[in-house]
């Protein structure tokens, strides 16, 4: 397999805190959970959008590249396809018997970006080492779907997920979703995007934090499609 160097940001957040026995007045609101749960990442509007939001998610949040909404790259690809969403007689159902994206499909909307994907068959001890967001193709309960990988640690795989927001999962019920090919040297697949013109794409290194009080859904994954 040809072995292709990813471009590696680093990510440093550094952040300190003090405790007072005076009452404190915020000026902003506290986040909540769902706010938490959802954000810097595009939730799917349709159960065939996966794909489409997870791509917005890595060029909104992480690259900041304006206009790629779920919607727009969706478009994109489908026009591409001879597909015009915005026709009346298309309804969701006809929608979602017609439309399969590909990871060919994702990869060509990048490259009119300006971005080279990637396409890499690998494990999850290499999966570990990539330090930019990427698409990972998975499979739960026989249904495919698309997710952003954003990291790992010693316990638990982090995913900007487009159904169920950022979420962890553990390693073991991460690989029974993400080994999916019968190669074991390389069972998993996941789509990189590397930016053409480097000098001008300043990445949001903030996305890539790993935060480990994310709600743990692989129980709910064991009931529920992604």
């Amino acid at each position: 397999m040809l072995r292709v160097g990813l471009l590696a940001f680093l990510h440093s957040i550094a952040f300190s805190a003090q405790i007072y026995n005076e009452p404190v007045e915020f000026t902003n609101p506290t986040q909540s959970w769902l706010e938490l749960r959802d954000e810097n990442l595009t939730r799917q509007k349709y159960d065939y959008t996966c794909g489409a939001a997870s791509l917005s998610t890595i060029f909104t949040y992480y690259y900041k590249i304006d206009q790629t909404d779920e919607f727009a790259i969706l478009e994109s690809i489908l026009s591409g396809k001879g597909i015009d969403i915005n026709k009346k007689e298309h309804s969701i159902e006809q929608l979602r018997k017609k439309v399969s994206i590909s990871f060919y499909d994702l990869g060509e909307y990048a490259k009119t970006r300006g971005f080279t994907p990637i396409g890499l068959a690998l494990d999850m001890e290499n999966l570990a080492k990539l330090q930019i967001p990427v698409i990972v193709h998975i499979n739960v309960r026989e249904v495919e779907h698309f997710s952003v990988f954003k990291g790992m640690d010693s316990d638990f795989v982090y995913l900007a997920d487009p159904s169920f927001g950022n979420i962890k999962i553990s390693h073991k019920k991460f690989q029974e979703m993400f080994y999916q090919r019968e190669d074991a040297k390389y069972p998993g697949r996941i789509l990189a995007f590397v930016p053409k013109d480097r000098a001008k794409i300043e990445p949001n290194q903030a996305f890539m934090h790993l935060d480990n009080s994310l709600f743990m859904v692989y129980e709910i994954i064991l009931d529920r499609h992604l």
